[in-house]
């Protein structure tokens, strides 16, 4: 189906209008940037810079020593990586949904889940310290 052409410049006139809104009244924190956001955003700073591109789908942020990308679903970092919404690690942490992983001094598999003083197998046990749940008894 073909729609009139001055159906599809209206449409295309309103598209247009909307970015050049957004990218008016889009705030944030630096007054040296392009700001044509959603398509892209950049900004320096004293201590670093921001890019988001895409509707910040792609983006790189470095401040100091902290540096973090994306191009979703991929975020990494000086110390992260995630894939969402599947897999986490950060530090000496992991999860890989809905296998396992590892947070501090817990660990899971599956349903099952350990540590220090926590026992699950949900839905049917929960043991914290000397408190306990079995639902159903």
């Amino acid at each position: 189906m073909t729609h009139p052409p001055a159906t599809r410049k209206t449409g295309i006139r309103i598209v247009v209008f909307l970015l050049f809104f957004l990218a008016a009244t889009g705030t944030r924190a630096y007054q040296q940037a392009v700001k044509l956001y959603p398509i892209i955003y950049l900004a320096e700073t004293a201590d670093g810079v921001d890019c988001e591109a895409l509707l910040s789908l792609i983006g790189h942020h470095r401040h100091g020593d902290r540096d973090s990308n994306r191009v979703f679903p991929v975020f990494w970092g000086n110390d992260f990586f995630h894939i969402a919404p599947l897999f986490w690690s950060w530090e000496n942490n992991w999860v890989l949904l809905p296998i396992g992983g590892k947070v501090g001094d817990g660990r899971a598999v599956g349903l099952v889940w350990w540590g220090p003083d926590v026992q699950v197998v949900f839905p049917f046990f929960y043991r914290a310290g000397e408190n306990w749940l079995l639902p159903g008894a």
